[in-house]
Formats: structure tokens, C-alpha cells, sequence
């Protein structure tokens, strides 16, 4: 496929979470074989999920943004964890262009999801 997802459980974080003030990083390491609009770029995204009233619904969408340079460069970002959430899924995504999935292939290392307060 085009990518790859991991699901995180925070059910053991519950407390924390919903106390407040929890941070998300996701970041990783990225490159391409091709660089270019018609092939896309490499990058991670994934989803802070649950809330009170529905423990699968997606409440925050998270991105590192697309790597554009054909060398590994490493690309992260943090979010905040709105109380209720319970799982993070985390996609590593080959291309950024719908359709050429199967025509580029990225490169990813040093994979971070990380939480702190």
C-alpha cells in the first residue's frame, strides 16, 4: 500500500490526559527517490482519537508536513492532547499525491511519537 499505521492506547494515560496540559510530538526522519509534484513527498500524519461522548471519534488531525528535498531531513511537530483522548494512530504516508502511491518510494528513520507534559 501507500502507507503504513500504528496505533498507540493511551488508556493507561487516562488520568494525566484529562488533567491536562499533555503534549504530542511526531516527527521522523524522511526522504523520497523522486522529489517532484507528480510523484509527491513523504510524510507522517495520524489523529488524536476519543472523546466523552465518543471514544473513536477523531478530535485532531496532526501532521509533520510534507519533506521536499531528495536527502533525509527530519520533520516534527507537537500538538496538544484534548482530555478524553485515548489512542493516537500514526500514518507514515509515501507520497502526498492521491494516486501515485505505488509509483515513489520514501524512506523513513528515526520514528518519534512522543507525549510530555
Amino acid at each position: 500500500g501507500s502507507y503504513l499505521m500504528q496505533d498507540i492506547d493511551l488508556n493507561h494515560m487516562a488520568a494525566e490526559i484529562d488533567a491536562g496540559g499533555v503534549q504530542v510530538e511526531i516527527g521522523a526522519s524522511m526522504k523520497a527517490r523522486t522529489v517532484s509534484v507528480r510523484e509527491g513527498y513523504p510524510y507522517v500524519y495520524g489523529y488524536l482519537i476519543g472523546t466523552a461522548a465518543d471514544p473513536n471519534r477523531i478530535n485532531t488531525y496532526m501532521t509533520t508536513g510534507r519533506v521536499m528535498e531528495d536527502r533525509w531531513t527530519y520533520a516534527d511537530t507537537s500538538y496538544p492532547v484534548p482530555p478524553h483522548t485515548r489512542k493516537i494512530r500514526i500514518f507514515l504516508k509515501r507520497s502526498a499525491v492521491a494516486g501515485v502511491g505505488d509509483s515513489n518510494t520514501a524512506y523513513f528513520d528515526d520514528v518519534c511519537v512522543h507525549l510530555n507534559r
